[in-house]
């Protein structure tokens, strides 16, 4: 499942507020008029994707969520995990070396371009009939597992 425009609007929303409620959001996006419900479960889903973090606190009518962005890099890894998983669903394991393939073209001018914390973890698994593949951003360089 690709992020669709309104899960891009809420996610900079978080992003511009820094921490934020359901209502924090639909104030700062008021121009769309969407119902509260609406932005509940978006940020539930962008949630579930890894894509915001969240905490429990108690509000005037009892608890609710309090969302904040990820890391950036956080945030790519949630991205190209859910866009490895597609290719994969789509292709099968069939993709899996062209995946790899991919990975080892990367000269060691654009890894640099990446940014002296760039290192990628690759994990794969084959789970209930799917080839998961994980990826884990950390370090110095690039080391598949």
């Amino acid at each position: 499942m690709a992020m669709g425009e309104l899960e891009a609007h809420v996610l900079g929303a978080v992003q511009k507020l820094g921490k934020a409620s359901a209502r924090d959001v639909m104030k700062e996006i008021d121009g769309r008029h969407l119902a509260y419900t609406t932005i509940s479960t978006v940020l539930d889903r962008l949630h579930q994707k890894g894509m915001v973090k969240r905490v429990r606190v108690l509000g005037r009518g009892g608890i609710k969520y309090v969302y904040s962005s990820v890391s950036s890099t956080d945030l790519r890894v949630s991205i190209v995990n859910r866009a490895l998983d597609r290719l994969v669903s789509a292709f099968g394991p069939s993709i899996v070396p062209t995946i790899y393939d991919s990975l080892e073209e990367i000269s060691k001018e654009e890894a640099a371009d990446l940014g002296a914390d760039a290192v990628i973890n690759v994990h794969m698994e084959y789970v209930y009939g799917y080839w998961k593949i994980g990826l884990k951003a950390q370090g110095t360089a690039v080391k598949f597992i």
